[in-house]
């Protein structure tokens, strides 16, 4: 250990080595942390906006479905911006055993649509009834919850509001995505700014351990050193006085 320590060459190749490991280490676990927190709050956010949406938009739609106006019905499944997907479907037959979709924002021209999932079944579908009867049917306890609640209706629907819950994207597609536009200076998502941070602290604490190791060998050096210099004084002083 004593010869592995005093070998500069070796030792600086292995501190620079465990350093680079550690980083990496702790670059992906402040990053995972990051993604899996960024990611919760956007599921407890949809979740929050679904419950306002199922309780207030309903009454809109009736109107829209009733006139079967196709314009508007366009334009309400757009106004989220496709930051998740909502379609709405009107009853065909009495029984609402079969629907026709009137408007689906997965299916705009808008270039930010283009990655909702056209593949998802919908979270929730929120009955709209006729005359405007906007009677909540369906809530979330909590912004955390993963099941909604239904309430029976007597009222037949006469079509449905349709709310998807999109998936997040891969972790590592994330952090590739992230490094690449970072890369280019086009890192601009909420989320990046996190990424950033997190990384700039693994680097702190990569270089952190190579500075700690590195002066562990200056002090063990310097403790070597001072021995010898101890041992020869007292050779001399022994000399001198014989």
């Amino acid at each position: 250990m004593k010869n592995f320590i005093l070998k500069k060459r070796y030792y600086i190749t292995a501190t620079l080595f465990m350093s680079l490991i550690v980083g990496i280490i702790s670059m992906y676990i402040i990053l995972k942390n990051a993604y899996d927190s960024y990611w919760l709050v956007i599921y407890r956010v949809q979740t929050a906006d679904f419950n306002i949406i199922s309780s207030a938009a309903t009454g809109t739609v009736s109107g829209v479905i009733e006139k079967n106006d196709i314009e508007k019905a366009i334009e309400i499944v757009e106004s989220n911006y496709c930051l998740f997907r909502v379609s709405i479907s009107r009853c065909i037959d009495d029984s609402c055993d079969q629907k026709e979709v009137i408007a689906d924002n997965a299916n705009s021209s808008a270039t930010r649509c283009k990655s909702l999932d056209t593949s998802l079944l919908p979270e929730i579908e929120v009955p709209v009834f006729k005359n405007g009867n906007s009677l909540r049917t369906i809530s979330y306890a909590h912004t955390y919850s993963k099941n909604h609640e239904i309430s029976d209706f007597l009222s037949k629907p006469i079509g449905f509001l349709n709310l998807y819950r999109g998936n997040p994207i891969p972790f590592k597609n994330d952090i590739y995505n992230f490094f690449e536009s970072w890369f280019v200076g086009e890192a601009n998502a909420s989320r990046h700014s996190i990424y950033k941070n997190g990384t700039f602290l693994s680097l702190f604490i990569s270089i952190t351990i190579f500075l700690i190791l590195f002066s562990v060998r200056l002090i063990y050096i310097s403790e070597i050193k001072r021995n010898l210099l101890s041992r020869k004084f007292v050779d001399f002083i022994e000399r001198t006085s014989a």
